[in-house]
């Protein structure tokens, strides 16, 4: 079943507030995955990255996005390295229409609770590296910089959903 709405992108790009934002339009449920993660784990992600690295990480990534399976109307925040396992993104395309949230490179987040994103010279590395990736995941792509206000950014991303 497809009727889920899936977003991806860079750490920093929005997927948790236009997700919030995208569910009440659609009157959907949301899940963010980092958070659902951070309840399996009973801890927060730069606490597990320190105990167990990217890959112990991953492993809970994959149990995450394999519960996904049994939801239907919900918008789901996806943590920035979903696209690294395509068995991840072979699930998510079955579950739901996966959207892109594409946000410029020098307007992305760096810091916080992001253990990968320390500096903007981590930040590029991993625009490079996954860029092209969530270019393949994605059935769609919607902006969202600076310049272009949250609601209008979730507005355009329901309308992606609803076209397809």
């Amino acid at each position: 079943m497809r009727d889920n709405l899936i977003l991806i992108g860079m750490p920093g790009s929005g997927k948790s507030t236009l997700g919030q934002r995208v569910a009440k339009i659609l009157d959907f449920s949301f899940i963010d995955l980092d958070d659902e993660i951070v309840k399996m784990a009973n801890m927060p992600i730069p606490e597990i990255f320190s105990r167990f690295g990217e890959a112990g990480f991953r492993q809970l990534e994959r149990k995450a996005v394999l519960k996904l399976e049994g939801v239907s109307r919900t918008v789901i925040g996806t943590g920035g390295g979903i696209v690294l396992d395509p068995e991840n993104v072979a699930l998510l395309r079955r579950v739901g229409f996966v959207c892109l949230i594409d946000r410029p490179l020098e307007e992305l987040a760096v810091g916080g609770d992001r253990p990968l994103s320390t500096t903007q010279e981590a930040v590029a590395k991993l625009y490079r590296e996954r860029r092209a990736l969530y270019e393949r995941a994605a059935d769609a792509a919607v902006s969202n910089t600076r310049n272009i206000c949250p609601d209008l950014a979730a507005e355009k991303i329901v309308e992606a959903y609803r076209e397809n």
